[in-house]
């Protein structure tokens, strides 16, 4: 089946025992599901919707019958230099409860639908696509894990006291100021 044809065929929905061509579904799953989803949790997009339901379509269409391990979502990455702290907040903020959520409510169609052979697979390929497409600097969750890495970098940059020189004894300093050692004047 051509992806156009694909495009068009009727699916049921999930939403009840409407049938709509797949291209509207995806377009509805995307513009009043994935995407607001993603910025209620606090990260922001650095594609349009618009180009998010390409390639969302296109993953789903090109992975058809693929296990997760052999898929292949070939679609330039927007966040390819970050630290892993930026993926772990992602991570918790977006953990596997929200997207259970999510799922509940977005994947009961056929193509994502838990039921079917590879629904499961696709609910992983969009959950690890959608980082690739997040804008870190945009994201107000970023700046929570920058408050963090800044007050580490802070922290490294004091003085070490974990190995006293004689010079760094206020006492010591205090006494040779004023002449007097262990008690006693000079």
């Amino acid at each position: 089946m051509g992806f156009y044809h694909w495009l068009d065929e009727e699916i049921y929905t999930g939403f009840g025992c409407e049938k709509i061509p797949r291209k509207e579904i995806i377009t509805i799953f995307v513009r009043r599901g994935l995407y607001p989803f993603i910025e209620n949790h606090g990260w922001r997009w650095a594609i349009s919707p618009n180009d998010l339901k390409n390639h969302i379509a296109n993953g789903l269409y090109k992975n058809r019958g693929k296990s997760s391990s052999e898929s292949n979502w070939l679609f330039p990455s927007v966040n390819t230099q970050y630290d892993d702290e930026y993926l772990a907040r992602f991570n918790y903020t977006v953990g596997c409860e929200a997207w259970d959520e999510f799922w509940s409510e977005w994947g009961l169609w056929n193509d994502i639908d838990s039921f079917t052979d590879f629904g499961l697979h696709r609910r992983l390929d969009i959950q690890q696509y959608v980082w690739s497409q997040i804008n870190i600097d945009a994201s107000p969750e970023s700046r929570i894990v920058d408050e963090l890495l800044f007050d580490d970098e802070e922290m490294n940059q004091m003085p070490s006291y974990t190995t006293k020189r004689e010079s760094d004894d206020i006492y010591l300093h205090e006494s040779a100021e004023s002449g007097q050692y262990g008690g006693y004047r000079r």
